[in-house]
């Protein structure tokens, strides 16, 4: 699933079983993981994380909240310890309460025997979830959503670049975590990883935007959401 469309279609259906809505999902961002790279699952690991594509569905007081990128997540949670073509869920309810499910998301005996327990379940005459109401569904806008996140800045070898950006950082009230400057990996910048506290992704897109206008700053930022249990 390259471009998190097969993930998009998984909540979609999601939704509806949560929701109980027979209503299609409004448009939500869908970004895969083809922008993803060995240095930035190198750098996750190093910091504790799996990079992972993920599906988000969150609901506070009735408006849902969609959206599919790659993450960081623990390497020691659920989702972060799934390895090959196994696919997780994970619940996380109003207390905090973190449950899981996983089983097999592709392959020819696991699909074989999705479609023979969905004929069972056909003859057998099982009554099956299915969304039964007209209430509309209610996307919030993304950029209200607080998550923490890892930055990889490309940036020119020399001082002074970490004050350039936290002083644009401070203007959008983002706080920083941790900062990691790696060995240079070619001659034109070094790699700057850094993470940070939860902040409004409006704010953090829009600080990134006048960080990659610095002169010092010689490629595209890259961004992905760190997911937590608490976050």
């Amino acid at each position: 699933d390259i471009d998190g469309l097969d993930t998009a279609s998984k909540i979609r259906i999601l939704l509806a079983l949560i929701s109980n809505s027979y209503h299609v999902a409004p448009p939500f961002s869908v970004e895969g993981i083809r922008e993803v790279t060995a240095q930035d699952i190198q750098y996750a690991a190093e910091l504790g994380y799996s990079v992972k594509l993920v599906g988000v569905v969150e609901q506070r007081e009735g408006i849902f909240n969609l959206a599919v990128y790659p993450a960081l997540v623990p390497v020691m949670s659920l989702l972060g310890s799934l390895q090959g073509a196994y696919n997780g869920t994970e619940l996380e309810d109003e207390y905090g309460v973190v449950t899981g499910l996983t089983a097999p998301g592709a392959g020819t005996y696991p699909t074989a025997d999705a479609v023979v327990k969905d004929l069972q379940d056909i003859t057998g005459g099982r009554t099956l979830p299915r969304p039964d109401s007209a209430t509309p569904l209610i996307l919030g806008s993304p950029d209200d959503v607080e998550r923490r996140y890892y930055l990889r800045f490309s940036v020119a070898d020399q001082a002074g670049v970490l004050a350039q950006i936290c002083n644009i950082f401070w203007k959008y009230d983002i706080s920083i975590a941790a900062v990691i400057q790696k060995e240079a990996v070619s001659k034109q910048f070094v790699p700057v990883v850094m993470t940070t506290y939860q902040a409004k992704e409006g704010d953090l897109k829009a600080a990134i935007e006048k960080v990659d206008e610095l002169s010092v700053v010689k490629a595209k930022t890259r961004i992905m959401r760190i997911l937590k249990a608490d976050t």
